[in-house]
């Protein structure tokens, strides 16, 4: 079953994941002002396709097929990864914290 139906939906999952809210997803795709992304409310509308672009640039690790249809996975194996390291890091700090 696919809990994220829409385009929007995605985005916003990623936003979640990430703890992001609208402007600092602007700040993250390298918008200069804080530019509201309307389809994040009206589901009835698209993202531009600049918007997409830079989404895919700032998240190289997101699956471009997830995002745009829902298929196949929501990241790549390196964001799996890549949160294995960070939940290391953490463990390492807060042994280190310790001594």
């Amino acid at each position: 079953m696919n809990h994220f139906p829409g385009i929007s939906d995605r985005v916003k999952y990623l936003m979640r994941e990430r703890n992001l809210n609208t402007s600092q997803l602007n700040v993250r795709l390298g918008y200069v002002q804080d530019n509201k992304q309307a389809f994040l409310k009206d589901e009835t509308l698209s993202p531009s396709t600049e918007f997409l672009g830079r989404l895919f640039k700032a998240f190289p690790e997101v699956d471009p097929s997830w995002l745009l249809f829902g298929g196949k996975r929501e990241v790549s194996e390196v964001e799996e990864l890549l949160k294995i390291i960070v939940a290391q890091q953490k463990t390492i700090d807060r042994l280190v914290k310790k001594i």
